[in-house]
């Protein structure tokens, strides 16, 4: 049987056996709901915030190892046997900054609903701000801002497609991956296969040590060599932009 637990604001269901680990903390305000499968295990620090009426529901056998952070304004759903490793960060909502006449805590935010599909695995320290597909991975420190397709790895930030390893038949239509070094390539190691890579130098070839005979590792900078400055986003003030200001164009 599980544990539901209901008062004049919010829903709350534990469908046992549900483990809850320590300092496991929900703030529910309003009129939200918080809905959990069987198996579920939050193993240390986990923290959800509802606001309004928002959702968050997570499937069975899902973990959460430690220090996660879900904010729900509107729905959050976590499919069956997810997994969401240290410091994940899921949320459903940005601030708007972008009206320089006012503070940013005073310019409300952007809502989008959240889908986390079956068998999606988070790595450590990311931030999900988007749909994650079926089996998807995510590797550790990345930002997901926009949705990333089943049975694919992503990273970065922003977290980009790196492999796709699924059924072709479900491969997304379009999707371009960068390019990889082909399977089976052998490439000789160093202090292996009886290799010398001293062997590999060629004839003659003389290079200066940084730092010693008394180099100056600046006296090596290409001449004429200039690198792109980097410049804040730009805010949709024309009157205000300042003269000659030219930003790098920004791909979606």
């Amino acid at each position: 049987m599980g544990i539901l637990a209901t008062h004049r604001h919010c829903r709350v269901e534990f469908q046992r056996p549900v483990r809850l680990g320590p300092r496991f903390q929900l703030h529910i305000p309003d009129a939200g709901e918080f809905v959990v499968g069987p198996d579920v295990d939050f193993r240390r620090d986990f923290v959800c915030e509802i606001y309004g009426t928002g959702r968050v529901s997570i499937g069975a056998g899902s973990i959460f190892t430690s220090n996660s952070v879900v904010l729900c304004s509107t729905t959050v759903e976590i499919g069956a046997r997810c997994v969401f490793v240290q410091g994940t960060l899921i949320a459903d909502g940005n601030h708007r900054f972008r009206d320089w006449r006012r503070h940013l805590l005073d310019q409300g935010y952007d809502f989008r609903p959240i889908k986390i599909s079956d068998g999606a695995v988070v790595m450590s320290k990311c931030t999900i701000l988007a749909d994650i597909g079926k089996g998807a991975v995510i590797g550790a420190n990345s930002l997901v801002n926009k949705p990333v397709p089943a049975y694919c790895l992503a990273g970065g930030v922003p977290a980009q497609v790196i492999e796709y390893f699924g059924p072709p038949e479900l491969r997304p239509e379009g999707l371009e991956l960068p390019e990889r070094r082909p399977r089976g390539l052998d490439l000789p190691q160093h202090g292996r296969d009886g290799l010398d890579p001293h062997e590999l130098r060629p004839e003659g070839l003389d290079l200066p040590q940084h730092g010693r005979d008394g180099l100056d590792p600046h006296e090596l900078r290409p001449e004429g060599l200039e690198f792109p400055e980097l410049r804040p986003q730009e805010f949709d003030h024309p009157e205000l932009r300042p003269e000659g200001l030219d930003l790098p164009e920004q791909h979606a």
